[in-house]
């Protein structure tokens, strides 16, 4: 069933929000790498990923995007060896967003077999509270996410490693939760920003999923078919330090999306006040499939109609493992029917971010449109997009109600069959008149010309002879008469009745 839904853990990077617990002393542990896991470098992180065993590069320099001349001079828009010379600062907003700059400094050496340097740093932020013992973790030409000695960091492979900056933090989380959090890789040469690591394992802490090891995007994402330098940038560092994020990274972040993403390929490359592919792209659209269906494949895109009438339908576009068949299916709330609406085939991809598709019904193909940073999914001639990070406030409350009969203790209710009204067994009639959300509404009776009595109605599961009726049970309280919007479901627990 569609209805409990779950985002992926699947992250960039950990940041880190606090949330009330003992008193508000409690640090938020959904983002917070445990020390004790780390991956990388410092006193106490081992790595995750002993080596990548695909490194392949193209054998044709005419088609290598690192020989290119646009991509190849250290010295573009400000010289590389500047970053030697500026320290790392990161902060992050409530709502996960993050900040980055550069301040003029220098670094000192910390594991040279790792090509690590560290620097203390000021204080930082997440959530609106301090992060203290600040210090900051630069890796020069060498991502830390794989042992130093693998082919990633060494050979034909480490001479296009060598380009990248790799940046990570340890920190006391409201001066006391140990944090140890990746961050960017920043290509020196290009001056653009990359993520290039996430969470691979989770435990449960304060009821919370808790990322414990690091991973790489290389071999993380997309089945590993794109190192890190080929998903699109999320931002470029200017030559004062200034790091500028897209947009479209922010929101993600705004959101807790953080999946990495591969636009159009024949959008121009990333650069200032403008996003964009990757300089180093060509070589993913050369060596592996097809672009659009990377994007989308096994993923399910989801939206619920809440017009009344509609709600009870939960809908979702949904592509097979390969991507190349699209299903339009509905799912019934509380029977779980499951409707398949229509089949499409791949027949054309157009771009990252847009293909075509044919059902076997009809002659013409019809556009799939991936937005938002691919996370909605629009088809021709269907009115509503569906999304991958879709949250269900189910069904409209006289869609759950509408035609069904609850007895109680000396009452039968009848709802209408659109829901909007309740005839009670002595013959009044209630009418639909303030709130009709998810599980709680307000219906009125009119007393006389100017009077009418309020009462709200709660609906809720209910277990019966070992199994669970949805929708089963429906509780009243009389609400404040003047002010119905004031009176908290919560308190509705008078004159019981069961669906019949």
């Amino acid at each position: 069933m569609f209805k409990h839904r779950y985002l992926s853990f699947t992250m960039f990077f950990a940041i880190i929000l606090l949330i009330s617990a003992c008193g508000g002393s409690g640090f938020d542990p959904r983002l917070y790498n445990k020390k004790q896991n780390s991956t990388g470098g410092g006193e106490d992180g081992g790595v995750t990923e002993p080596d990548n065993p695909d490194v392949g590069l193209p054998v044709d320099p005419d088609n290598d995007p690192f020989l290119f001349a646009e991509n190849s001079d250290p010295n573009r828009h400000f010289k590389s060896t500047e970053f030697d010379n500026l320290e790392m600062r990161a902060t992050f907003s409530g709502n996960n967003t993050p900040s980055y700059a550069f301040a003029k400094g220098g670094w000192n050496s910390a594991n040279p077999t790792k090509k690590e340097f560290s620097k203390g740093g000021p204080n930082s932020s997440g959530g609106g509270h301090s992060i203290t013992a600040m210090h900051y973790y630069l890796y020069k030409g060498l991502n830390p996410v794989f042992s130093p000695n693998s082919s990633y960091n060494t050979g034909a492979h480490g001479d296009r490693v060598k380009r990248f900056y790799f940046y990570r933090f340890t920190g006391k989380g409201g001066g006391i939760q140990g944090l140890d959090n990746m961050l960017v890789a920043v290509d020196t040469y290009t001056k653009l920003v990359f993520s290039f690591s996430l969470p691979i394992r989770f435990t449960s802490v304060l009821g919370q999923q808790v990322p414990t090891a690091w991973g790489a995007v290389d071999t993380k994402v997309q089945n590993g078919k794109y190192k890190f330098y080929e998903y699109d940038p999320v931002g470029i560092v200017d030559k004062n330090g200034k790091v500028e994020l897209y947009k479209w990274y922010t929101d993600a972040m705004g959101r807790s999306d953080y999946n990495p993403i591969i636009g159009s390929p024949d959008r121009e490359v990333a650069t200032y006040g403008k996003t964009g592919r990757s300089p180093y792209y060509t070589l993913a659209a050369v060596s592996t499939g097809d672009v659009f269906r990377d994007n989308v494949k096994s993923k399910e895109f989801v939206y619920r109609t809440m017009k009344q009438g509609k709600s009870e339908w939960l809908h979702s576009y949904s592509f097979s493992m390969d991507g190349k068949t699209l299903t339009v299916k509905r799912e019934e709330w509380r029977t779980g029917k499951v409707v398949i609406d229509s089949t499409y085939q791949h027949v054309a991809t157009i771009s990252g971010t847009l293909a075509k598709y044919k059902s076997k019904y009809s002659y013409t193909p019809i556009s799939i449109t991936l937005k938002e940073s691919s996370k909605e999914l629009h088809l021709q001639y269907y009115s509503t997009p569906g999304r991958i990070d879709f949250t269900d406030a189910e069904p409209k409350f006289p869609d759950r109600v509408k035609g069904k009969v609850f007895q109680g203790a000396g009452y039968t209710y009848t709802f209408s069959n659109d829901g909007k009204s309740i005839r009670l067994s002595n013959g009044k009639t209630y009418n639909l008149t303030w709130r009709d959300e998810g599980r709680y509404a307000v219906y009125s009776y009119k007393w006389s010309p100017w009077s009418y009595a309020f009462w709200g109605v709660w609906i809720d599961d209910h277990a019966s002879n070992g199994g669970v009726v949805v929708d089963g049970k429906i509780t009243w309280t009389a609400t404040s008469w003047s002010s119905p919007e004031t009176t908290p479901p919560g308190i509705a627990t008078e004159y019981p009745a069961y669906l019949k």
